[in-house]
Protein backbone atom coordinates (compact mmCIF):
# COMPACT_ATOMS: atom_id res chain seq x y z
CA UNK A 1 0.00 0.00 0.00
CA UNK A 2 2.80 2.66 1.05
CA UNK A 3 4.78 2.02 -2.28
CA UNK A 4 1.74 2.76 -4.33
CA UNK A 5 1.77 6.08 -2.56
CA UNK A 6 5.23 6.21 -2.71
CA UNK A 7 5.13 6.04 -6.36
CA UNK A 8 1.73 7.53 -6.93
CA UNK A 9 3.94 11.14 -4.75
CA UNK A 10 6.73 10.29 -7.15
CA UNK A 11 4.95 11.21 -10.13
CA UNK A 12 3.12 13.75 -9.20
CA UNK A 13 5.96 15.37 -8.33
CA UNK A 14 7.27 14.71 -11.67
CA UNK A 15 4.68 15.78 -13.52
CA UNK A 16 4.69 19.15 -11.41
CA UNK A 17 8.37 20.26 -11.79
CA UNK A 18 7.91 19.24 -15.42
CA UNK A 19 4.87 21.83 -15.69
CA UNK A 20 6.78 24.47 -13.84
CA UNK A 21 9.73 24.52 -16.06
CA UNK A 22 7.71 24.33 -18.77
CA UNK A 23 5.95 27.77 -17.78
CA UNK A 24 9.43 29.39 -16.55
CA UNK A 25 11.15 29.36 -19.67
CA UNK A 26 11.49 32.54 -20.99
CA UNK A 27 9.80 33.20 -24.70
CA UNK A 28 12.25 33.28 -27.69
CA UNK A 29 13.44 36.64 -28.33
CA UNK A 30 11.60 38.49 -31.21
CA UNK A 31 13.86 39.77 -33.96
CA UNK A 32 13.39 42.59 -35.86
CA UNK A 33 14.22 42.94 -39.61
CA UNK A 34 15.63 46.07 -40.70
CA UNK A 35 15.00 47.79 -43.52
CA UNK A 36 17.07 47.21 -46.78
CA UNK A 37 17.83 50.55 -48.50
CA UNK A 38 15.83 50.87 -51.87
CA UNK A 39 18.41 51.66 -54.57
CA UNK A 40 17.79 54.68 -56.82
CA UNK A 41 19.24 53.60 -59.96
CA UNK A 42 16.89 52.21 -62.23
CA UNK A 43 17.29 50.04 -64.68
CA UNK A 44 18.37 51.83 -68.62
CA UNK A 45 17.98 49.94 -71.73
CA UNK A 46 18.39 46.59 -72.64
CA UNK A 47 21.19 43.65 -71.10
CA UNK A 48 24.41 43.93 -73.08
CA UNK A 49 24.57 40.35 -75.07
CA UNK A 50 27.19 38.89 -71.81
CA UNK A 51 24.56 39.41 -69.71
CA UNK A 52 22.02 37.65 -72.06
CA UNK A 53 24.64 34.50 -72.49
CA UNK A 54 24.98 34.41 -68.80
CA UNK A 55 21.28 34.60 -68.24
CA UNK A 56 20.90 31.69 -71.39
CA UNK A 57 23.61 29.25 -69.47
CA UNK A 58 22.14 29.68 -66.49
CA UNK A 59 18.86 28.56 -67.62
CA UNK A 60 20.27 25.33 -69.21
CA UNK A 61 20.80 23.84 -65.68
CA UNK A 62 18.35 21.31 -63.71
CA UNK A 63 16.25 23.87 -62.04
CA UNK A 64 13.29 22.05 -62.14
CA UNK A 65 11.78 21.53 -58.34
CA UNK A 66 12.66 18.38 -56.64
CA UNK A 67 10.50 16.92 -53.62
CA UNK A 68 12.91 14.75 -51.90
CA UNK A 69 10.94 11.75 -52.84
CA UNK A 70 13.61 11.23 -55.87
CA UNK A 71 16.19 9.48 -54.07
CA UNK A 72 13.28 7.33 -51.43
CA UNK A 73 14.06 3.58 -50.40
CA UNK A 74 11.99 0.82 -52.65
CA UNK A 75 10.27 0.32 -49.79
CA UNK A 76 8.52 3.51 -49.78
CA UNK A 77 8.20 4.36 -53.33
CA UNK A 78 4.66 4.68 -54.37
CA UNK A 79 4.11 5.10 -50.75
CA UNK A 80 2.53 8.44 -49.06
CA UNK A 81 3.71 9.25 -45.58
CA UNK A 82 1.36 8.12 -42.79
CA UNK A 83 0.75 10.82 -40.52
CA UNK A 84 1.41 14.47 -40.20
CA UNK A 85 3.72 17.21 -38.33
CA UNK A 86 1.04 19.56 -36.88
CA UNK A 87 1.78 22.96 -35.19
CA UNK A 88 0.05 25.39 -33.40
CA UNK A 89 -0.44 28.54 -34.51
CA UNK A 90 2.31 30.11 -32.41
CA UNK A 91 4.29 27.70 -34.83
CA UNK A 92 4.94 24.74 -31.77
CA UNK A 93 4.77 21.20 -33.00
CA UNK A 94 1.33 19.75 -31.36
CA UNK A 95 2.53 16.44 -29.84
CA UNK A 96 0.20 13.76 -31.13
CA UNK A 97 -0.24 9.95 -32.17
CA UNK A 98 0.21 11.05 -36.04
CA UNK A 99 4.03 12.48 -35.21
CA UNK A 100 4.92 8.65 -34.28
CA UNK A 101 3.00 7.74 -37.39
CA UNK A 102 4.75 9.57 -39.76
CA UNK A 103 8.93 8.84 -37.45
CA UNK A 104 7.16 4.98 -37.43
CA UNK A 105 6.95 5.94 -41.56
CA UNK A 106 10.33 6.86 -41.98
CA UNK A 107 12.24 4.52 -39.44
CA UNK A 108 10.96 1.43 -41.23
CA UNK A 109 13.48 2.05 -44.06
CA UNK A 110 16.49 1.36 -41.50
CA UNK A 111 17.09 -1.83 -42.89
CA UNK A 112 16.96 -0.99 -46.49
CA UNK A 113 19.07 2.02 -46.45
CA UNK A 114 21.39 3.78 -43.23
CA UNK A 115 20.21 6.34 -40.82
CA UNK A 116 21.73 9.31 -42.49
CA UNK A 117 20.35 8.38 -46.47
CA UNK A 118 17.03 8.37 -44.18
CA UNK A 119 17.41 11.55 -42.24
Amino acid sequence: MQRKIAIGVSVSLIVIAVILLWLARTPEETVTATPVAATTAAPQGLPSPQEVASAIEKSKTDTRFKTGRESMPKSLMDTEVDGALEVDKNGNLIISQSIRQTFDYFLSAIGEEDLTTIV
